[in-house]
């Protein structure tokens, strides 16, 4: 195949047609189109289903960590506190509006990650609209049943973060809003679950590393997320004393050392599929997957991966971050060989060689989809016999609390609400 430059590198023309414009912007619409209709046929996650239940009772009066149980902090309630509470306002089902508040979400990340990167100038028009579409995908069909999970979330709330990480590694200088941008998303990211900070701290050090530059790691954005951070645990600690006195040692007891055992957890679905999206991205791209801006890509693949390995648990949505990092990575390392509008001129035998790849990235996704469809746990949690043996009271903690009130299909019978 002839040399080239990489459409991630190219500059487009200031000239395009009605018709190309439509070109680009079908894809993304497709995607969309398809995850609307995604919602009506997968069934409601069973984790957000919960949350939605235990806004409802915040919404009643209820105090969280008195008046009702959970074991996850209070960030995990009050990211779909505003749906919840704008559906009571207007008449509507909870989880109609927590979907349509994570398909703004999605418009939201992409379109400022989009911005970020154009005003990076390394970025052409057609490799956005792909790069896109990319992200579209993993973001909108991709979860499957895992869709609206604080993993789903959480990878939206990091894009625009990496994105300006992309442009520094460019030596380039991001304007202020961006910026701003990029740490409350970071922020963001690493409140949902604290261990999220891997993918910041690894992206920020390969920025850093490409321009020979440490004070990007420690950019203005990196700062932003830190003082949000520690903002958040000050107020966990101030206004939710009983979840720090009474959950959190609970957790550290009893849900933290139920953990799968290493090789059952290691060939279960996720492991395996980010090993082969891993080795057919490096087929298709050599040792130019290790330059910016693809680089950084795999950066926040393997700091997600930082967060699913720590955990052991082998639940799907853990490894949802990870997986559709290296999803979007394939498709843009087969993008950049096999370009969406074909060279004419190329024979149809380097075309054919497309088709292998291609096949092999698609199969891998659907896999993938059903893995998350079904949601299958990991098969052997260690641990399992200190939940056995804890008290009913403990026990409701960490092992009963997405009780059948809180189930999608209990909640359906009952209205979608529990008011």
């Amino acid at each position: 195949m002839s040399a080239k430059p990489l459409p991630l590198e190219t500059h487009a023309s200031s000239g395009s047609t009605a018709a190309s414009r439509l070109s680009r912007w079908l894809p993304l619409l497709a995607i969309f189109v398809a995850g609307i209709a995604l919602r009506n046929f997968v069934v409601a996650n069973t984790y957000v289903s919960w949350l939605i239940t235990l806004c409802e009772k915040a919404l009643n009066g209820e105090r969280p960590y008195v008046d009702y149980i959970e074991v996850n902090p209070p960030a995990s309630i009050w990211l779909y506190m505003t749906p919840v509470w704008l559906a009571r306002v207007l008449g509507m089902r909870p989880e109609f509006m927590v979907d349509a508040f994570v398909f703004a979400a999605a418009i939201a990340s992409l379109a400022v990650s989009a911005a970020i990167l154009r005003g990076g100038t390394f970025l052409s028009r057609q490799a956005m609209f792909q790069l896109a579409a990319a992200f579209a995908a993993v973001l909108l069909l991709l979860p499957a049943q895992n869709f609206g999970e604080r993993e789903h979330i959480a990878l939206m709330t990091f894009l625009p973060f990496l994105a300006v990480a992309a442009v520094r590694a460019k030596a380039l200088a991001p304007s202020l809003f961006f910026v701003l941008a990029a740490g409350l998303g970071a922020g963001v990211t690493a409140i949902i679950k604290p261990h999220f900070v891997f993918p910041v701290i690894l992206v920020s050090a390969v920025a850093a590393l490409k321009v020979k530059d440490w004070r990007v790691f420690f950019a203005f954005e990196n700062w932003i997320a830190a003082v949000l951070l520690a903002a958040y645990a000050a107020a966990v600690y101030v206004f939710y004393p009983e979840f720090v006195a009474h959950t959190l040692p609970l957790v550290a007891e009893i849900y933290v050392p139920a953990r799968a055992e290493i090789w059952p957890f290691l060939l279960q679905v996720a492991t395996p599929m980010l090993a082969l999206v891993l080795v057919t991205t490096w087929r298709l791209k050599g040792k130019a997957a290790l330059q910016p801006p693809f680089s950084l890509l795999l950066a926040a693949c393997i700091g997600f991966s930082i967060s699913y390995y720590v955990q052991l648990k082998g639940w799907s949505y853990h490894a949802y971050p990870m997986l559709a990092l290296a999803f979007v990575a394939a498709a843009v390392a087969f993008m950049e060989r096999w370009p969406l509008t074909p060279n004419h001129s190329e024979s149809v035998d380097v075309w054919a060689k497309g088709i292998v790849p291609a096949f092999s990235i698609v199969l891998l996704a659907g896999a993938t989809f059903v893995w998350m469809t079904v949601a299958v746990d990991a098969p052997h949690l260690r641990g399992d016999r200190k939940i056995c043996a804890a008290s009913d009271r403990d026990r409701n903690y960490v092992g009963h609390r997405t009780g059948p009130s809180a189930h999608p299909r209990t909640r359906r019978q009952m209205g979608w609400s529990c008011l």
